[in-house]
């Protein structure tokens, strides 16, 4: 073996802690311990600290065929308008699947904000050239979370969007 530790194969499978073979030029030993423990309370140490620098986490989940069915009623433009900048109305261009997603991520924005709905306006969901979406803050919104970073993501299925939010401290 490595450096000249042969380990005894049998005193392996019997669980003893001196798994030294003979001839070996290394004593090896056993040292028992609960990987998965040790692993959650690591995971754990790590979320507590992740968690105490966030302001909030938001998700929100929208329906494709009701987001289909706003975008064709008699009140379409007015809700487009009031909710959506006019990048994001050129970039839904009647697809129900980009008015899901994006207003999906603009309803979590605001769950992890703790406000409720505020203004659609006052965040507009862009994309990066690999089609990632990021938020863009505008007014007083801006002002507000100034010095805070916020992430977003979405995932698609067939008939629902789900986007979600978090906001750092």
């Amino acid at each position: 073996g490595i450096l000249g530790v042969k380990i005894d194969n049998r005193k392996n499978s019997n669980k003893k802690n001196d798994i030294t073979a003979q001839g070996s030029k290394i004593k090896v030993f056993v040292i028992p311990t609960n990987e998965e423990r040790i692993i959650a309370e690591e995971s754990v140490a790590v979320l507590k600290g992740v968690w105490m620098s966030l302001q909030g986490i938001g998700i929100d989940i929208a329906d494709v065929k009701k987001s289909k069915k706003i975008m064709f009623s008699k009140n379409a433009k007015s809700f487009m308008e009031k909710t959506f900048t006019e990048n994001e109305i050129k970039y839904i261009n009647k697809c129900p699947y980009k008015l899901s997603s994006i207003f999906a991520v603009k309803e979590a924005f605001y769950k992890a904000l703790g406000t409720g709905w505020v203004d659609g306006k006052l965040i507009e969901i862009t994309y990066t050239k690999k089609g990632a979406p990021k938020i863009k803050l505008h007014g007083k919104m801006k002002i507000k979370l100034k010095n805070k970073k916020v992430y977003c993501s979405i995932s698609h299925g067939d008939s629902f969007v789900v986007g979600i939010v978090v906001i750092d401290k």
